[in-house]
C-alpha cells in the first residue's frame, strides 16, 4: 500500500509551475494566456487545473497530475473512501478524479517525463476495456493528510494514445 502526502506533491507543483508554463508556451503556438484555476472553484471541482487561452478565443483545459516516482504507467483513481478500515472499493465511496474530470487534456508529470494525452482517449479505453480493468487488481493508496483511501487501476502507456516529452 502506498501512502500519499499531497502537500509534498503541491510543493513539487510550485517548483515546476514555471517549467510547465514554458512547456505549454512552446507546445501551443498562439498561446496568449495561461490561467491557473483557483483551488476549490467550480472548474477545479470539475478536474480542470489550467486553462490555455489561444488566439481567436479558443481555450484548452488541462488537468495536471504529479507522481513523485516513475512506475511506467498511468494510475487512475476511480474511488476514494473516508473509511480507513474499509480497504474495498465497495461501500460508502466518493468518485475519484476519473469520473470528475472534464478537462480536455491530462498532463501526467513524473520525474524527467511528461505524458500528455486527450482525456477522451482515456475515457474510450476505460469504456471499451471494462473486463480487462475488472481483472486487474486495485492499487490502494492512503492519503495521510485527508485520512482517506484511494482505489486505483493501472493503465499501461502502450494502451492509450499519448505523447511523452522529456521534462526536467
Amino acid at each position: 500500500m502506498k501512502e500519499n502526502i499531497f502537500s509534498i506533491d503541491r510543493d513539487i507543483d510550485k517548483d515546476i509551475r514555471v517549467k510547465l508554463n514554458d512547456f505549454y508556451q512552446a507546445l501551443f503556438p498562439g498561446l496568449i494566456k495561461i490561467e491557473e484555476v483557483e483551488k476549490g472553484s467550480e472548474r477545479d471541482k470539475e478536474g480542470i487545473d489550467i486553462v490555455l487561452h489561444l488566439m481567436e478565443g479558443k481555450e484548452i483545459t488541462i488537468q495536471e497530475k504529479i507522481r513523485r516516482d516513475n512506475y511506467n504507467d498511468l494510475l487512475v483513481e476511480f474511488w476514494h473512501s473516508q473509511h480507513a478500515k474499509t480497504q474495498s472499493p465497495e461501500g460508502e465511496n466518493r468518485v475519484g478524479w476519473y469520473f470528475k474530470i472534464t478537462a480536455e487534456l491530462l498532463s501526467y508529470i513524473i520525474p524527467k517525463r511528461l505524458y500528455l494525452f486527450w482525456v477522451k482517449d482515456l475515457k474510450n479505453f476505460v469504456e471499451n476495456n471494462q473486463k480487462l480493468l475488472a481483472e486487474r487488481s486495485w492499487k490502494i493508496a492512503y492519503n495521510k493528510e485527508g485520512n482517506y483511501w484511494t482505489y486505483n487501476k493501472i493503465i499501461r502507456w502502450d494502451e492509450i494514445p499519448h505523447k511523452n516529452y522529456q521534462f526536467k
